[in-house]
């Protein structure tokens, strides 16, 4: 089964699993968010966007429309995407200083790089992923 279509299946259903293991080889890495997974891609140096998502908000799935074709694009490689679910996860959005879904973060090792809200435009999404692979 391809990997994107199970992302997008389980996306659709607004299931706060929806990004458990969605990894293919050579594509953008999603994992559910923790704050020890988190904390270990901060150490590994990892290029982190954290996206604060819900699956029934038309710009949530609007964002994730764009971070699913910019999962083609080679140059996210090496990109991991925390998924922090809205509905369930006040506390994981707390901790990053989050009140609204449809929410990015990115992150370069422990420091935020950049941060957008509601923004579901191809060329500002790709705008903060470039900011953490540059």
């Amino acid at each position: 089964m391809n990997l994107r279509f199970l992302t997008k299946a389980l996306s659709a259903i607004g299931g706060s699993m929806l990004l458990l293991s969605a990894t293919a080889a050579g594509a953008i890495e999603f994992k559910a968010y923790t704050p020890e997974a988190f904390a270990a891609a901060q150490a590994d140096g990892s290029p982190i966007v954290i996206d604060v998502h819900a699956g029934w908000c038309p710009t949530c799935q609007a964002q994730r429309r764009v971070i699913d074709q910019l999962a083609d694009d080679p140059l996210f490689d090496e990109v991991v995407v925390f998924t922090i679910d809205y509905d369930s996860e006040k506390a994981y959005m707390r901790m990053h200083r989050v009140s609204q879904r449809s929410t990015l973060i990115s992150f370069s090792g422990s420091q935020e790089i950049g941060r957008l809200h509601a923004v579901t435009s191809f060329s500002g999404i790709e705008a903060l992923f470039l900011s953490v692979v540059e």
